[in-house]
């Protein structure tokens, strides 16, 4: 009965991102605040999430290196899932504040590698049913659900109901432990087999870093990677700050132009505002997602890409304008989030599937991980250090911190269009085609000719395309 329902609907892809996401999102949320009831100052913190950061961009390719020479993602995907659960009891034991600071580090390098490794799994799975790659949002949409509904769920046990609303960060111990069986449990009962094959004379030597970073168009594309995820990193670690110090959503009401029967029903958003905002940046990302085929058939992976871009720079210009004194600065950022989901969402449906098209198919999982170690771990690392020197919770530093994001993100959109449009000619004439990856790298010993510096001036991918099926 279950093939027949993973045959019509794809289930096993969609409860692979549900299971996982359960665990990779059930402490994300709440590490700073977590972090703060463990005593650590806020100095601390940001060296926290600053060395964190850096560390996972080199474990993330660790684990990347290791999936692609053993050729088991599957085996390296359950064990990250496990010795997160095991390490993230370990931040619970009684010590000083810089040992807890230790133990959230060595967490971060095993739960950061959990979705990039999944995003590896699924795209081959859709290769291997032969479904359109163009599926893959559809698949991704559910993980983007299960992020805020995740959120809900901890957020209820951590914040008791009772008057004194003291945190209790000891009820997600036992429900972690859960999350990492399910999550473990399904991606070993669901996920496909790990296809270890024998390999070639000519594909013996492990994959290197070295010869997917010789390949200049990939060069290029982690840049642009890079500029979005230091103003990812900006506002992932500082824009609750800022929503509280700043703009002071402490004390919303309802305002009085609502009518009176319609304001029962949204005080609940005016007396959580932070999470409303969160929500809103969350519902276009997951419409893109469940409109993945048509939007990639209409905009091509290129022109998503831009697009991407583009709703960053205008999500930061919109924030330089918002005035703490405007009445409706709480209306105003839940639209301006809105630009949010329009970011990721493109994002994801075109940088997910470049990162893999760049390179031959022997390297997948490197690329894949070096992408979200740029993305996530190197651009979140450079865009708090860079919120912190501006000093956020200040009005004239959030100013500046917003038009320094809308500059990074500008310069992102004209190099799209520079490279992609007027060098490459990709984004005239709305080009919808998906390439195909180049073949798998012969080893250097035997054919150097054939390095990722040496093909052909095609941006890395082969000469063959084919359509996106719908």
């Amino acid at each position: 009965m279950y093939k027949n329902l993973n045959s019509a609907l794809y289930l096993t892809p969609k409860l692979l991102y549900i299971v996982v996401n359960m665990e990779y999102f059930a402490f994300y949320s709440f590490r700073h605040p977590f972090l703060m009831s463990k005593k650590v100052s806020s100095t601390m913190i940001v060296v926290t999430f600053a060395l964190m950061q850096f560390i996972t961009f080199f474990s993330n390719i660790g684990m990347a290196l290791l999936a692609d020479n053993i050729q088991r993602p599957k085996a390296v995907l359950v064990a990250c899932l496990i010795l997160a659960a095991c390490s993230f009891q370990l931040m619970f034991l009684p010590g000083p504040a810089i040992l807890c600071c230790a133990y959230f580090i060595l967490y971060s390098t095993f739960i950061y590698s959990t979705v990039p490794l999944l995003d590896r799994i699924i795209l081959d799975y859709l290769q291997r049913k032969n479904a359109p790659s163009s599926l893959y949002g559809k698949q991704r949409m559910f993980g983007t659900f299960t992020y805020f509904v995740t959120n809900y769920i901890t957020e209820a046990l951590v914040y008791s109901s009772a008057a004194t609303d003291e945190e209790n960060f000891g009820r997600l111990q036992p429900l972690y432990v859960f999350y990492a069986i399910l999550a473990a449990g399904l991606v070993f009962l669901l996920a496909p087999v790990d296809r270890v094959r024998a390999t070639t004379a000519q594909e013996r030597d492990p994959p290197q870093i070295g010869r997917v970073l010789k390949n200049k168009a990939y060069l290029f594309f982690l840049f642009i990677i890079l500029l979005n995820g230091v103003t990812r990193g900006m506002m992932t670690v500082f824009l609750t700050s800022y929503y509280k110090k700043i703009l002071n959503f402490n004390d919303l009401s309802v305002p009085s132009s609502v009518p009176k029967y319609v304001q029962p029903l949204v005080s609940v958003f005016y007396k959580n505002p932070v999470s409303t905002c969160n929500t809103f940046g969350v519902i276009l990302e997951i419409a893109i997602f469940f409109m993945s085929q048509p939007l990639l058939r209409t905009f091509g992976l290129y022109w998503a890409f831009l697009i991407s871009q583009v709703a960053q720079c205008a999500r930061f210009l919109f924030y330089s304008k918002l005035s703490p004194s405007y009445a409706y600065r709480f209306e105003a950022a839940c639209g301006i989030e809105l630009l949010k989901g329009v970011n990721f969402g493109f994002t994801h449906l075109s940088a997910v599937q470049l990162a893999v098209l760049l390179v031959p198919s022997n390297l997948k999982t490197t690329s894949q991980m070096i992408y979200a170690g740029t993305f996530v771990c190197l651009g979140g690392m450079f865009g708090s250090l860079i919120g912190f020197l501006y000093k956020i919770d200040t009005a004239d530093g959030s100013y500046s911190m917003f038009i320094s994001g809308a500059a990074l993100s500008l310069i992102a959109v004209l190099l799209i269009v520079v490279k992609y449009g007027v060098v490459d000619r990709r984004l005239w004439g709305a080009d919808t085609r998906i390439p195909e990856a180049p073949k798998s790298e012969p080893s250097s010993k035997q054919a150097s000719s054939s390095d990722l510096s040496a093909q052909p001036p095609n941006n890395g991918f082969s000469q063959k395309e084919k359509k996106i099926e719908v």
